[in-house]
Formats: structure tokens, sequence, C-alpha cells
């Protein structure tokens, strides 16, 4: 039995979906999805710029700390990142120690403009940082928004952080957060990121799932990684009730959050550490 061969470009970069060694009917949903996936090179159309919207006035804004453009040793940062057991035993509570100026880093790189084909050269990538932060000195438990465009943090929603995601767990899997997620109990933040999918699927139809995660997960990378270069520990953490976490940021429909991460502090515990040299 013969194999689908990838297409050859054409003139509209798309290349021709008859070129397989097998009838295009025998394989058509393989070269359908193929056909889809790929970069419409080089007049594809590029998503509009992200801008963040007015605040929604549910409390004060917050302006980051200055020097947190102090340069980092990215070798060292990335050997000092932990995830795995960076909190230590579960079931524990979150360090004392972490404030603005430890997060102050990661949220101001993390939506730097980077090399991509999928929006406007110099513009930022198509994603929106939202956190939760319950036990951060200096910030009002709350939900915030990271506004690049302004250099301020926006409450987004107020209640307590820890109180509103428990009350998001109970309604989407109806047991206790604390039952669902132990973690949580041991970190400072979480942040949630978040993508606008019906303009993204406007733009690119099947693909945008693909990209959104793409350009979603090198801002994710980001934020662990300068979360390590600010002593921190970051870990991206499935299985958390997306639309009801949504709903309390007040996501306008078609806006949802797409990765979660915990970052407290690092604290020893009984999981063997290897050591990694920069």
């Amino acid at each position: 039995m013969g194999t689908c061969k990838s297409p050859e470009p054409d003139a509209s970069g798309l290349g021709d979906p008859n070129g397989s060694d097998l009838d295009a009917d025998r394989c058509a949903v393989l070269l359908d999805l193929d056909l889809r996936s790929r970069q419409l090179q080089p007049t594809h159309r590029t998503l509009p710029a992200v801008r963040t919207a007015a605040p929604t006035g549910q409390g004060p804004s917050f302006a980051l700390p200055d020097g947190s453009d102090v340069p980092i040793d990215a070798a060292a940062a990335l050997a000092n990142r932990t995830s795995g057991s960076c909190f230590g035993s579960l079931g524990g509570f979150p360090a004392p120690d972490v404030d603005l100026v430890s997060i102050a880093a990661p949220l101001r790189h993390a939506l730097y403009p980077h090399p991509s084909d999928l929006v406007t050269p110099g513009e930022r990538p198509p994603v929106n940082c939202y956190f939760a932060a319950p036990a951060v000195s200096g910030l009002p438990d709350a939900f915030y928004r990271w506004c690049p465009d302004e250099g301020l943090l926006h409450t987004q929603a107020v209640g307590g952080a820890y109180k509103r995601l428990d009350e998001c767990y109970q309604l989407t899997f109806g047991i206790p957060m604390w039952t669902f997620s132990p973690r949580h109990q041991s970190a400072n933040l979480m942040f949630y990121l978040a993508v606008d999918r019906l303009r993204a699927e406007r733009v690119f139809g099947d693909r945008a799932y693909r990209v959104l995660h793409q350009e979603a997960g090198i801002v994710a990378q980001r934020l662990c990684t300068l979360a390590a270069a600010s002593g921190l520990a970051a870990r991206i953490h499935n299985g958390y009730p997306a639309a009801a976490v949504g709903a309390v940021l007040g996501l306008p429909a078609g806006v949802e959050p797409v990765i979660q991460i915990l970052v407290g502090r690092s604290r020893p515990s009984r999981r063997y550490q290897m050591e990694v040299t920069p």
C-alpha cells in the first residue's frame, strides 16, 4: 500500500492536494487536514493586533516596580527552573515572601513581540495574560489582567481568589479545589493565558487551535523561565475548569483560557533533584 506524498507547492502556496501515490478519494480526510494545517506562505493573512480592553472598574490598577529589566543569565535560569515538586509537600501553604517585585520581570517580558508569521511584524503575541493572586504581598487578594500597552495590572475580579476558584471547581467537577488539585494550596499565584478563539478561526480556520496553542506556549515558556530567574518555581497545571475560570475573569464570548501556570516558591522535598549545570 502506498503512502501520501507531501504535495508540491503551487503558485498559491497551498500545494496540489492530488499529488499522492494513493487515489485522493481514499485519503481525502488526511489530505484535507494536511492542506488546512499549512502555513499559507508567503501571503497568508495574519491576526490583527491584540489590544487589551479598558479596566473593568472592579478595583484599582497597579504599576510594576522599577528594576525588572535587569539582564538575566538564561542558561542559569533554565538550569534552576523546576516544576515537578516545586511547591514542596502537597497540602502546604504559600511562601510568605513572594511579592510584586518577584513577579515583575515575568510579567513585564511575557508578552514581548517575537518572530512569528501569525501576527504583523513587531506586534505582540495574540495572547492575554491574567492571573489570580491569593498570596502576593503588595497585591490585594483578587484576579488581575496584565496590560502591556499601559504597563499596568488591572483588577479583573474581586472576592478572594482561593474562594472563587474553589467555587469554579465545585461547579464544574463537584469537588473542592484542594481535593482536585492539592498544589493550589502552596501556590502564591496562578497565571491564566487566554486567546481569542473565534477571531483566530475567522482568519486561520481549523489551524486556529494549533497556532493559538503554539503562541500561548511561547508565552508560558517565558513565564516559567523568568520565574526561575526571579527565584520562583512555575508549573503548567492541566485539568482546571477553564470555562468557569473564564467567567470569573469576565472574558467575552470566544476568548478562552488555554494554559494555567501555578507559581510559588520552591521548597525541599523527598523527590530526587538531578543537578543541572548551565
